[in-house]
């Protein structure tokens, strides 16, 4: 994260007028490039930190990344640019904002993608879950 100061100003921003109109913010914590994974814990400490300040929803993506990438080595959740997602970390992604968004665990529920084999989806499903449930007991 190279500004984390200037990203909590921008969100102030926002949440102002996204709170002028009834709407409430849900910040995406997203991940470290590939490369980078050391800067993961500044990602989390800026997107938490600013989402306690003004009550946001947080959906701790980045943080089931790196929690899958911890124990982990497929499926790849990283595209070939180091960066973007490809499908199982955009499939890991959502499963957290459900999580996070719903209040419902995606563990067990029967999905089918072309590309992601059924242990695959369990297990990026099982991550989500325990992400959010340790998100969920430190609020």
């Amino acid at each position: 994260m190279k500004n984390a100061e200037r990203v909590a100003e921008n969100v102030r921003l926002f949440d102002g007028w996204m709170e002028a109109t009834g709407a409430r913010a849900a910040l995406y914590l997203t991940w470290a490039r590939k490369h980078e994974p050391q800067n993961q814990p500044l990602i989390t400490a800026a997107y938490t930190s600013i989402a306690k300040e003004l009550g946001a929803t947080l959906i701790p993506a980045g943080v089931a990344w790196q929690a899958f990438r911890a124990k982990h080595a497929t499926p790849e959740l990283y595209d070939k640019d180091g960066s973007h997602p490809t499908l199982a970390g955009s499939f890991l992604a959502a499963c957290v904002a459900f999580e996070v968004l719903f209040g419902r665990s995606s563990a067990g529920l029967e999905i089918k993608l072309d590309g992601l084999t059924a242990e695959e989806i369990a297990l990026l499903q099982s991550i989500a879950a325990a992400t959010a449930k340790s998100h969920r007991s430190r609020r």
